[in-house]
């Protein structure tokens, strides 16, 4: 028959288990953690594909539309154009680029006003 365990045994080996588990979930977490939304870079490409577009065009900006990743058709009126989106490269002296948005410009083609 087996001996049963005694309550001061059963103390000492619980919280190895309990920072185990923890170790477990902030290990898990943390890239989630060093990640940004999706939507908050989203954003903030298309604030500067509007402000690239208003510098381009002399009409109000009436749609903006993503034609692909990195890439948006901005109308205004009968006139169309294109913004690209560029990542610019991390600074060499800053070492590797750290977790969270993006760097990036965006870059606004000629404008197309054909009939």
């Amino acid at each position: 028959m087996s001996r049963p365990r005694s309550n001061a045994l059963r103390a000492v080996r619980a919280p190895g288990r309990l920072r185990l588990a923890i170790c477990a979930a902030l290990l898990g977490a943390s890239p989630a953690l060093a990640a940004l939304p999706h939507g908050v870079q989203r954003a903030k490409e298309i604030v500067a594909v509007v402000e690239a577009a208003a510098a381009r065009l002399d009409r109000p900006i009436e749609s903006v539309r993503m034609v692909e990743p990195f890439r948006y058709d901005v109308q205004a009126g009968p006139c169309r154009l294109d913004v690209r989106i560029v990542a610019l490269p991390p600074k060499v002296e800053d070492g590797p680029a750290p977790p969270g948005p993006t760097p990036f410009r965006a870059v606004a083609g000629e404008p197309d006003c054909g009939p």
